[in-house]
């Protein structure tokens, strides 16, 4: 990821997930390069195609959240003293990678092995 497409993934990633400016430096660019290996090696690509970027920031929620506690949603009220939670399971998370990646199918290279090159 070129240092453009950090500086512009990066606050839209924070964004996404509400958090503040200088909150998980480090886990964020853990979770972005992460999407980024994940998309370039699904697109057969080495450095992340500029069309990718809003999948990317997408992607790297997603590894967020995974990384994190995976609260769906959470809710609290007083009166009565009332919490709930719900988790997104680990085939969610699966289906949603699959999901965001295979958005990216049509610009996919595909290489056939043993296919002699012309």
């Amino acid at each position: 990821m070129t240092v453009e497409q950090y500086n512009t993934a990066l606050p839209r990633l924070r964004r996404s997930l509400g958090l503040g400016p200088e909150e998980q430096e480090e886990r964020l660019r853990d979770v972005l390069d992460m999407a980024e290996e994940e998309i370039c090696r699904y697109l057969g690509e080495q450095a992340l195609p500029e069309y990718a970027l809003c999948l990317l920031v997408e992607l790297a929620g997603l590894k967020y959240l995974q990384s994190g506690t995976g609260a769906k949603s959470q809710s609290y009220s007083e009166g009565q003293l009332s919490q709930s939670e719900s988790y997104y399971t680990p085939e969610e998370f699966r289906e949603g990678t699959e999901a965001l990646l295979r958005s990216l199918a049509r610009s996919r290279k595909v290489t056939i092995r043993g296919a002699k090159r012309q």
